[in-house]
């Protein structure tokens, strides 16, 4: 989400509420090691803490075959676990897909300029 201004407009609508302006401000670091996945399957949202799991929980919790998945809290304070368990969630989360699209927030005109 960080370093790519489509996910940071993505996890800021979907997760804070933002729009507008504001939702092309930079991510919240709590949401930095977020991943989402949308599917017409279901909706998958990986977290990188027990902590804004149960911050989120309200927020997204509601929402229909939403899988919310956390790392746990021993994998969250070791870096190197904690980007594994991001990774094999996503890779959970994408299995079953034929293809995946990510915004790579690049505007119609910058792409002619490529």
């Amino acid at each position: 989400g960080k370093f790519n201004i489509g996910s940071t407009r993505a996890i800021n609508y979907v997760l804070t509420g933002l729009s507008g302006r504001e939702i092309c401000q930079q991510i919240n670091d709590e949401l930095e090691d977020t991943v989402l996945v949308i599917s017409a399957n279901g909706s998958f949202l990986h977290v990188g803490s027990s902590e804004l799991f149960w911050k989120l929980m309200p927020t997204v919790g509601p929402i229909g075959d939403l899988q919310l998945l956390a790392a746990v809290d021993d994998e969250a304070s070791d870096m190197d676990l904690s980007e594994e368990r991001k990774i094999i969630h996503f890779l959970e989360m994408v299995k079953d897909l034929r293809s995946v699209i990510v915004d790579l927030g690049i505007e119609t005109e910058q792409v002619a300029d490529l």
